[in-house]
């Protein structure tokens, strides 16, 4: 199959030109009808939109270079090279991590995340005519594609790479499982679907917690007058509303054939089919600095899930779906459960 960038960049560029264009004309409008420039804000916008207009430029030109990008049996060719399946020793589509770390509101939308690019690792002696990543591999890795400038889907690259390269195609961190494609699910194995639901450990804690918070914040409210009696009644009404949300939608945990549904108590259930997943772990989730027992997931390459992704490791995106030790005997009988219906996706998490 035959990728193509030439399309995005161009359309990319010329809006970016012509964003700098209809600003620079009405900046120079502006000056001329009123006999004086805009304020310090305006022209440091006008230089903004202006850089932009050059960075369009800069991809014109761009967009004018040799690319080629062609995935079969044979091989990966690119403009420069060809290169026989033998000659690769992984691909991977790698998604760069997420940098906004700045708290958001509850109604702002997540940060978009950044698309992948294809990084080929080359078997030791081979190497293309052009200048390796700064790190990866000795020299041995290379980016070929950045998404960001495909004109066909992500996942019609990611399907072509799992259709042709085979075990040589990284689906999850290679700390994790094996290079190489999961097996199609059979429906019929593993049996019937197996459901973990916290039940009354949740909202025997809702409550221990209610009881707690009112034996401390009533006589606080008495000695302290009326001035915080409405504070009380608002935040025991919230704790009464959330004892009897736990108790009556629990915290819930479905594996089956078709895959995994996770349902937090004040959430809507997230289900994900198994074509959807390359890997789930158990444990420690990797980068989080908490030390408890969470259910995880790595999505197959170029899917996306749907959800607000934790984070990237190595270069995969994890999905954090909910605590183990949320559900009866602390989540252990979970991990029989997906190896049942797919054992070639589960891996416990590494320890630290």
């Amino acid at each position: 199959m035959e990728f193509t960038i030439r399309r995005t960049i161009r359309r990319r560029a010329r809006f970016r030109i012509l964003c700098s264009l209809a600003v620079v004309t009405g900046t120079a409008a502006w000056t001329l009808v009123t006999g004086s420039l805009p304020g310090t804000a305006p022209l440091l916008a006008l230089a903004l939109l202006a850089s932009a207009g050059l960075i369009g430029l800069r991809d014109l030109a761009r967009s004018t270079k040799p690319f080629r990008l062609r995935i079969d049996d044979g091989g990966i060719t690119l403009h420069d090279a060809h290169l026989p399946w033998h000659h690769v020793e992984s691909a991977v589509l790698f998604y760069p991590p997420i940098t906004d770390r700045v708290p958001r509101d509850q109604d702002e939308a997540p940060p978009v995340p950044p698309k992948p690019r294809l990084v080929l690792t080359l078997v030791p002696g081979v190497a293309l005519p052009r200048r390796p990543d700064v790190l990866g591999s000795g020299g041995r890795t290379y980016t070929v594609l950045n998404c960001e400038d495909l004109d066909q889907p992500i996942p019609d690259l990611a399907d072509a790479l799992r259709r042709h390269a085979g075990p040589r195609l990284e689906s999850a961190p290679p700390g994790v499982l094996p290079a190489g494609p999961a097996d199609v699910v059979d429906p019929r194995r593993g049996g019937p679907e197996r459901v973990f639901t916290a039940g009354r450990n949740a909202w025997r804690r809702s409550l221990l917690l209610l009881t707690a918070a009112t034996a401390v914040a009533v006589p606080v409210a008495v000695l302290l007058g009326p001035p915080l009696w409405p504070i009380l009644t608002i935040v025991e009404t919230y704790l009464v509303f959330r004892t009897v949300l736990h108790w009556r939608r629990p915290l819930r945990l479905r594996v089956g054939p078709a895959g995994i549904g996770a349902r937090e108590a004040t959430g809507d259930e997230v289900f994900l089919r198994w074509e959807q997943l390359s890997a789930v772990t158990c444990g420690r989730v990797p980068g989080l600095a908490d030390r408890r027992p969470w259910l995880a997931v790595y999505s197959a390459p170029g899917v996306e899930l749907g959800i607000d992704r934790s984070h990237t490791v190595d270069g995969h995106q994890i999905y954090v779906l909910l605590r183990l030790d949320h559900l009866p005997d602390r989540g252990r009988g979970v991990p029989d459960a997906i190896r049942a219906f797919a054992a070639d996706r589960y891996a416990d998490a590494a320890p630290d």
